[in-house]
């Protein structure tokens, strides 16, 4: 099952405006001969690439997040709690509206923010492979 990642009404537009002025930067760089706007377009599409590509997959038993370079694999049995927050710690979400998920990663509890769409069919999703999952209300 894919989720795709919410789209927060700050966030997003917010990152698609840099995106934007950045690449305006670039090709007006690049215009004046100066080609040092060619970096500016790679940090551009890497940008579009997170905004494209971040989701969060369950198959097989695996939450599987995807923010362009960034995979990550999670066992669902290893998953301890969820939680709603609006952490802004840096995250592959592209929403604050996020939610805090506790896993258990050798030897210590580890935890990753991410922004599902529809958080409450995601976390059914989640309590389905690992009725033990917790969800604990906002701090």
């Amino acid at each position: 099952m894919r989720f795709k990642s919410k789209k927060g009404i700050i966030f997003f537009p917010f990152l698609i405006i840099i995106t934007l002025h950045m690449l305006y930067l670039a090709l007006t760089e690049i215009i004046n001969g100066a080609y040092h706007g060619v970096i500016l377009i790679a940090i551009a599409g890497l940008i579009i690439w997170l905004l494209i590509s971040t989701a969060y997959t369950i198959e097989k038993g695996v939450l599987h997040v995807r923010a362009a370079f960034i995979h990550r694999s999670i066992p669902i049995n290893s998953i301890i709690s969820v939680r709603p927050t609006f952490n802004p710690l840096s995250s592959p979400a592209l929403s604050l509206d996020r939610l805090e998920i506790n896993y258990q990663s050798g030897m210590v509890v580890d935890r990753i923010f991410i922004s599902p769409q529809n958080r409450d069919h995601f976390i059914a999703a989640l309590q389905e492979t690992n009725p033990a999952i917790k969800v604990l209300k906002r701090k």
